[in-house]
């Protein structure tokens, strides 16, 4: 698989996305979530997203709680479509120096505005992402830190 000259890279996130990554997402002021997230290579080489574990809402309450995506690699970052895999997401492009990455995204659901940031920490063990959710009864930021397993 062709590699970016720096660690670090776009082709290089997405490379290192596979597999196993345990989650801690706090939606500030109403819910935590922790469970697992699971990176699958697919045929068609893009990777299947699927998280599954337990969501705490802050006035009570604990639900299982599981989402699907499908990850897709792009030239300077990656696409995130929905479980059908047609249907985008957002594509955030990525950039930064040495073995830092981030970049941000954008998408409109109706009425409500998802702005999304990626942060991807050096050695490749870690990695956030932020969702600022703002409509005109949406006003939230949830926070998703993922650190591989194994």
């Amino acid at each position: 698989m062709k590699r970016d000259p720096e660690p670090g890279g776009t082709r290089s996130v997405f490379d290192m996305l596979e597999g196993r990554w345990a989650i801690a997402r706090t939606v500030e002021g109403q819910a935590r979530f922790d469970g697992e997230a699971v990176f699958t290579p697919r045929a068609d080489g893009r990777l299947d997203y699927l998280e599954e574990g337990e969501l705490a809402l802050e006035g009570g309450g604990r639900f299982h709680s599981a989402r699907s995506y499908v990850y897709a690699r792009r030239e300077n970052g990656l696409a995130v479509f929905f479980e059908d895999g047609v249907s985008l997401f957002h594509e955030v492009n990525l950039s930064g120096p040495g073995e830092i990455a981030s970049g941000t995204a954008e998408h409109l659901c109706r009425a409500d505005t998802y702005r999304t940031r990626y942060d991807f920490e050096p050695g490749g063990a870690r990695f956030t992402v932020t969702h600022r959710v703002t409509g005109p009864r949406k006003d939230y930021v949830m926070r998703s830190t993922y650190t591989r397993l194994g």
